[in-house]
């Protein structure tokens, strides 16, 4: 079997046993005596495509071209939908037509079609409000407002934080709107803690000797008194504490005698009397001379 064993057939042709012998024939698409096969060139056939179609050659075979984006079905010439290939970029549009098609970049992106870029919006003139953050996403971009303020991010308008609850401003505190903030403030007297809650100074503490001589520091809320010391009074509402003379309200017994001090007063009783100043009796001086 010389088809096994070895043969002189072209690599184009096929080679098949006989009796005592083989027989080389050139496969089809080609010619020759089977040992030597030629291509034959099927387009020199003026009319073995259709005219409006281009023959192009091939090894062994031919096929009708109808150019670019069209494919020859045995008669006529169809489009070929190259959008189902996915040749343009996933952030494209792919738009099919007769023979061709284009590829367009969706919004937020740029380039050829079949590449295309996302658009940092944040970093050109976004829409954004002055007073949003701007975030970039894949083919968008995200407006957000800022903290207090309220809106799409496209506008946004400052929240009155005072509105609500005073603010969370406690306890004689004001609260007083800002753009985009608030704040707690405290009368005169007061101290803000925390940033929310009025606290009063105790000024007899914090202040070193507030009130004047003869003058006792009271706190009060938000502010201070300054009362005269216990034995002094005050003339007149703008006068200085002076020593009050007790023995002017006779606070001593009948039978004693009133002396008046700084801030204070004695009693004592009188000669033939004994006691405290605030009691007296009579002494019975006869008792003691016996």
């Amino acid at each position: 079997n010389e088809c096994i064993a070895g043969n002189e057939c072209d690599s184009k042709a096929v080679c098949l046993n006989r009796l005592g012998s083989y027989q080389c024939l050139c496969q089809e698409g080609f010619i020759g005596d089977g040992r030597r096969c030629e291509d034959v060139d099927e387009c020199a056939n003026p009319n073995i495509c259709p005219s409006f179609t281009t023959c192009v050659n091939n090894p062994g075979s031919y096929k009708c071209d109808c150019g670019s984006g069209l494919i020859f079905n045995g008669s006529k010439c169809n489009d070929i939908d190259e959008c189902k290939a996915g040749q343009c970029s996933p952030s494209a549009n792919c738009t099919n037509s007769y023979g061709s098609f284009s590829c367009q970049c969706l919004s937020g992106y740029r380039g050829d079609g079949f590449t295309c870029d996302d658009i940092d919006e944040c970093s050109l003139n976004s829409k954004c409000h002055s007073k949003a953050i701007c975030k970039n996403l894949p083919g968008s971009f995200n407006c957000t407002c800022m903290t207090g303020y309220s809106g799409d991010g496209l506008q946004c308008n400052d929240i009155n934080e005072c509105l609500v609850n005073n603010g969370g401003c406690k306890n004689k505190a004001t609260c007083v709107n800002n753009q985009g903030s608030f704040a707690c403030q405290c009368q005169s007297g007061f101290i803000l803690i925390n940033k929310t809650i009025c606290q009063d100074i105790n000024e007899c503490v914090e202040k070193s000797n507030p009130c004047g001589v003869n003058e006792e520091c009271k706190n009060t809320d938000g502010s201070y008194e300054c009362p005269c010391q216990a034995g002094y009074n005050r003339p007149a509402s703008n006068l200085a504490c002076v020593d009050r003379d007790e023995c002017q309200d006779k606070p001593c017994h009948i039978n004693a005698t009133c002396l008046n001090t700084i801030g204070s007063y004695t009693c004592t009783c009188k000669r033939g009397f004994t006691g405290n100043g605030s009691h007296c009796l009579d002494k019975d001086e006869c008792a003691q001379a016996q």
